[in-house]
């Protein structure tokens, strides 16, 4: 038994390790009846396929601030895509109807970036509805991008409770593809301009913006097998959760990596089909980066994504600061460094408790601002030269 089990670790290994670390991969199911492509979501309809996880911010990096859950399953005819757009005023969506192939890549909407294996790396093809059911597509080849080409394809758009969504269906003949069998890779990219709160962003790991065919990610078509992950953890220290379902499939193992500089930490969660699994995880200042994966007990690997962090160390920012403030001497200084202190002393407990984004910046400014004190100090009571920085302890 442990002879097994040390070589079922060493294949997952191996498979996580094949896979860029920022190159997701999604297994996309075979669905025996296809989604309605109206802008009227049914959960039935999409229970089968399969969810793509967190998209990022292209700027930062980080995890988008307005949220995506987008599903994808296939058929003999078509490629299935639904977006579900929250994180945006309903009532303030940028954008409405339009012709076919006007500027909607302005407005609130949602695109799908598609190359079938083999095609050239530089070629791909691109769709886009905005929120109103305006849509638009594009061939591009290197930085040529040809808007008079129109693919056949399908799109609408809805309102949901708080959201908005988009579908799609791509047909196999607009990528020049018959009906493709089980294991046929495409190239891909899913994305988003939540317009109306200024954030772009994407499934794969783009940068600056969403043409960057080399950093697509991967969609495998599967006959069966697929991961449903609902949700992963966004920037924030504290309690997380990734909550993740299989289907089609009996039983897999779902694993997160937490790593902090060159260190990792590893925890599993065995999944059964059908049945929600959750995997808790407490996300420490100094975590840079998640890695979420799904294998199969014989070593396919169905799902994977990595997840910038970069959460800001604050607990050891408040250890350095008081390291700096125990050096200033002086009874002259004793009020304004009690003051400080107690500053200190209540920072300290928020940096411990945990903060979402906006908590992450707002401690590790009002920290900056107690060094910033310090500094002043130190010149007024003549123990540094102006304009010193503070020593690194």
């Amino acid at each position: 038994m442990r002879m097994l089990l040390l070589s079922a670790c060493v294949t997952f290994a191996g498979a996580a390790a094949a896979v860029a670390a920022d190159a997701p991969l999604v297994t996309v199911p075979r669905v025996a009846q296809a989604p309605t492509i109206d802008g009227q979501v049914s959960a039935a309809e999409w229970e089968g396929a399969a969810v793509t996880g967190a998209f990022r911010d292209v700027m930062a990096g980080y995890p988008a601030a307005a949220p995506v859950r987008a599903s994808l399953c296939y058929d003999a005819q078509a490629l299935y895509a639904l977006f579900i757009c929250e994180g945006e005023d309903p009532e303030k969506l940028l954008g409405g109807a339009a012709a076919r192939d006007s500027a909607i890549w302005d407005d609130s909407e949602a695109e799908l970036f598609l190359a079938a294996e083999a095609w050239p790396a530089e070629r791909y093809a691109h769709f886009m509805v905005n929120h109103a059911g305006a849509f638009a597509e594009e061939l591009c080849v290197s930085a040529v991008r040809d808007l008079a080409w129109n693919g056949e394809w399908q799109c609408a758009a809805g309102r949901l409770d708080g959201a908005w969504c988009a579908e799609m269906a791509i047909p196999w003949r607009t990528l020049d593809l018959s009906a493709p069998e089980p294991g046929t890779r495409l190239r891909a990219n899913l994305a988003r301009n939540a317009a109306a709160v200024q954030e772009l962003s994407a499934w794969a790991p783009v940068r600056g913006g969403f043409h960057d065919p080399e950093r697509f990610g991967t969609l495998v078509l599967s006959d069966r097998a697929a991961v449903a992950v609902a949700a992963l953890p966004g920037r924030a220290t504290g309690p997380a959760a990734i909550h993740a379902r299989l289907i089609g499939t009996p039983q897999a193992t779902l694993r997160a990596e937490l790593r902090r500089g060159t260190r990792g930490q590893t925890q599993t969660l065995p999944l059964q089909a059908d049945q929600p699994g959750v995997l808790n995880l407490e996300l420490a200042g100094g975590t840079s980066e998640l890695l979420v994966s799904v294998q199969e007990p014989q070593g396919r690997l169905l799902w994977h994504q990595s997840v910038r962090l970069d959460l800001p160390d604050l607990a050891a920012q408040v250890g350095r600061v008081r390291r700096a403030l125990g050096r200033l001497q002086g009874s002259a200084l004793a009020p304004d460094l009690a003051a400080l202190r107690s500053r200190l002393a209540a920072l300290e407990t928020q940096a411990r408790a945990p903060l979402d984004t906006a908590g992450l910046v707002r401690v590790g400014e009002e920290i900056t601002a107690v060094e910033a004190s310090i500094r002043d100090l130190r010149r007024l009571s003549g123990s540094a030269r102006p304009g010193a920085a503070l020593p690194a302890y």
